[in-house]
């Protein structure tokens, strides 16, 4: 049992920090994402976020979509973080801390602690938001990333959520945590795209499937069913919920796409 578990679960985080593979035991793990650690990180994450709005919902703590909208900056910095891991060898533990989902893991405990510190001792959000946005700044500046695929990236993305803005004027759509949702996604669709350009495989199953039926214009496809399905739910849900979809999609946009086109951009 346990060798299973080492090879599809915990064997491929080791593996990542130790750049492919890790053997325990004579049983080999390879990095990446398999069928087994992307059900159990998915059921693992969904029960999380369950047990998290429950007890926000039992303790009166008020988390709505304009505070998703004030943790993109810690989202940033935490896929520059994980680029970190990528470009710089680092002691074991400190590689661990920074590959998925253990990074997910830390990070949202401290977006839950600035959560709580602006409501119950009234520290604004925008003082970490500044250090954030500064440190992340610095780290791509002093491992000598491009710029160039980055800013182009975010022009793109910023434009296709212009458009998006401009088409549902005056509809409840407009508002700014969508907006920068749609954004999001549009950025971790291109970074995708230029990073197969650059020669990477996408890792993810389901967007490894749409890129092999349909090329690079796959990654579009996952990320505009994902929008779509993404506006449908979110007038459903309560504003708890609408938030912690938000902070799910500014995630896996914004992190995951800023780690991409760094590692494609330095080759890494």
């Amino acid at each position: 049992m346990f060798d299973f578990v080492w090879q599809y679960l915990l064997g491929p985080i080791v593996a990542e920090a130790r750049d492919g593979t890790a053997v325990w035991n004579g049983v080999e793990a390879v990095a990446g994402y398999n069928l087994y650690n992307t059900v159990a990180w998915a059921l693992i994450g969904i029960s999380i976020v369950l047990f998290l709005s429950r007890a926000f919902e039992k303790y009166d703590i008020d988390l709505n979509p304009e505070k998703a909208l004030n943790l993109i900056p810690l989202i940033l910095l935490a896929g520059v973080l994980r680029f970190v891991q990528d470009a710089v060898n680092l002691p074991l533990i400190f590689e661990l801390l920074l590959i998925t989902p253990i990074i997910y893991i830390w990070v949202a405990g401290l977006a839950i602690v600035l959560i709580l510190l602006e409501q119950f001792k009234d520290l604004s959000f925008k003082y970490f938001n500044v250090f954030a946005l500064l440190a992340a700044s610095g780290i791509i500046l002093l491992l000598g990333a491009p710029l160039l695929p980055l800013t182009g990236i975010l022009i793109g993305s910023g434009a296709a959520a212009g458009v998006y803005y401009y088409v549902l004027e005056d509809s409840r759509y407009q508002s700014l945590p969508l907006v920068f949702m749609v954004m999001s996604q549009f950025f971790e669709g291109f970074s995708s795209i230029y990073g197969l350009t650059q020669g990477y495989e996408p890792r993810q199953l389901l967007t490894s499937t749409f890129v092999d039926l349909m090329g690079p214009l796959g990654f579009l496809m996952v990320k505009l069913l994902i929008l779509g399905l993404a506006l449908k739910m979110y007038f459903d849900l309560e504003k708890s919920y609408q938030s912690i979809l938000l902070i799910a999609l500014y995630s896996i946009g914004f992190a995951t796409g800023i780690r991409v086109v760094l590692r494609a951009s330095l080759g890494v």
